[in-house]
């Protein structure tokens, strides 16, 4: 903990246009990644039209629905429904609790003055958020996160935040899956490419994919994962650069003529991996959270709403790319298009290591939410850390055993974030929403001051919210309906090695 706190500058906060950049930077980190690889071929399957309008579609719905998220977090915070932190009880319980809970809180902190701040500010370095510690009140006064599950908590009651907790572990789950994945494509790809310099022996790819993430779970710091994991988002960049500098001097873009342009049947698989990129949602509530003292909420939706131009772009720039290059012929893991080359080569083993920094981060909050459930989240003897180790390593090969029943990349991303990833990003803030809405939340009087200055736009959002729920719903089933068929079909004409390991 002491390098943790020497490493961090208390009398130098950060600038007000840095929160700004510290929002934005994270939120590109987290919906720009392995997932972006995927969308080429599957905008060959929807077509070059269709697939760019779903990818912005999604990108619009996925900004409003957090900028929803962001709205019932006020919501609740304003009517003293719920406590920071996941402590709400319901919609009619917490009033009291609340307002005693917040007084306490307060006095408690101001007494412990700076060592608890800096404390707490060790705590959080150590846990998944590399840039967000520097946020932290020196003082210690702030309150703890209201996280996601808390949404749904305080509109839903418990069973709400059980809804939440177990979407988010799907979601991750399928994420980690994803990456294992995507390290075996690129690991692979690298080994087919060194081959003539030497021989790799196949127990490395094993090693490399589900045993050394299970080792690296049990570290009780990810401060060094931190550090390398944070340069992924220029890797990922470098990646898709090389795809837009290096293809067309291996190949020579399609006429449109060639190419197809609508196919609505096969839309399902631009709408999943547009869902698994943009289902950030609990991540966001934590950036608002840590945040929220320097940025008013205004000016958090404004940043997320450029990171999700940005998002929305730079995957519609790969997508459509990565098809007028290769045409049919692209790849579920598009890099693996590429010629090979020693700095393509290198290129593949730095995403490699990168992923390999990330994933621990992936099933963190899935590692949480079972310590938490189980008791085991303050450690002690030897007996519950034991406990705590297994947790860890089963939850890492839960997601290794996602990667064997569905190894095909473009598959996994489909099917997780047409189910778990919808549900996060399209179903649960409007669902949530309109919940608060319609149980008195934001009516008049209230409105005033949350924006809704008349009865009629406090419907008219109601409405939006369950148009919204239908969509995500909709989006759900159609996906899900569509992967599972693709899953079958493939695993009943399977054989193909080069399409079963992603590449």
């Amino acid at each position: 903990m002491d390098s943790v706190r020497e490493s961090v500058d208390l009398t130098n906060p950060p600038t007000f246009a840095n929160y700004k950049l510290i929002l934005l930077v994270s939120f590109i980190k987290c919906s720009i990644g392995a997932g972006s690889f995927g969308l080429p071929l599957a905008m060959s399957q929807a077509g070059y039209v269709a697939g760019s309008l779903a990818i912005l579609v999604m990108g619009i719905v996925s900004y409003y629905t957090m900028t929803l998220m962001i709205h019932s977090k006020q919501l609740l915070q304003r009517s003293n429904i719920a406590t920071m932190g996941g402590h709400s009880r319901g919609l009619s319980r917490t009033h009291s609790r609340s307002s005693r809970s917040s007084r306490s809180s307060s006095a408690a902190s101001s007494s412990k003055g700076c060592d608890q701040g800096c404390d707490q500010l060790s705590m959080n370095a150590e846990m998944n958020e590399p840039l967000l510690p520097l946020l932290l009140d020196a003082a210690g006064a702030r309150e703890e996160l209201f996280i996601f599950a808390s949404l749904g908590e305080g509109a839903f009651g418990p069973w709400g935040k059980v809804w939440c907790e177990a979407s988010v572990f799907l979601l991750l789950t399928g994420v980690a899956a994803g990456y294992m994945i995507f390290i075996g494509a690129n690991f692979s790809s690298a080994i087919d490419d060194m081959q003539s310099s030497f021989t790799v022996p196949p127990w490395v790819s094993f090693l490399v994919v589900p045993v050394l993430p299970c080792f690296l779970v049990l570290l009780r710091t990810y401060e060094v994962l931190a550090k390398v994991a944070s340069t992924g988002v220029l890797c990922v960049f470098v990646a898709m650069l090389t795809i837009l500098v290096v293809g067309p001097i291996y190949t020579d873009f399609k006429p449109l003529d060639e190419l197809t342009a609508f196919d609505l049947p096969e839309l399902p698989g631009v709408l999943g991996i547009s869902a698994f990129l943009l289902a950030i949602h609990s991540a966001v509530m934590s950036f608002a959270g840590e945040l929220e003292p320097n940025l008013s909420p205004s000016e958090i939706n404004a940043t997320i709403g450029w990171g999700c131009l940005i998002v929305s772009l730079s995957n519609m720039l790969i997508a459509v790319y990565g098809y007028l290059l290769w045409g049919s012929a692209v790849n579920g893991y598009v890099f693996c298009n590429v010629g090979a080359s020693p700095a393509v080569t290198a290129l593949k083993l730095l995403l490699v290591v990168e992923l390999i920094c990330s994933l621990p981060f992936a099933v963190r909050p899935n590692i949480e939410i079972f310590e938490k459930r189980l008791g085991l989240e303050r450690g002690g003897s030897p007996r519950v850390e034991m406990q705590r180790n297994a947790t860890r390593v089963l939850l890492v090969l839960l997601s290794y055993c996602v990667t064997i029943a569905v190894p095909v990349f473009q598959d996994c991303l489909t099917l997780v974030g047409g189910v778990a990833g919808a549900a996060v990003g399209f179903v649960i803030p409007p669902a949530v929403h309109l919940k608060l809405l319609s149980s008195g939340v934001g009516k008049l009087g209230e409105a005033e001051t949350m924006g809704y200055r008349t009865e009629a736009r406090r419907k008219a959002a109601m409405a939006a919210d369950a148009a919204l729920v239908v969509l995500g719903v909709g989006i759900q089933v159609w996906t899900a309906y569509a992967s599972v068929l693709t899953i079958v079909d493939r695993n009943e004409g399977a054989g193909d090695d080069d399409e079963q390991n992603g590449c």
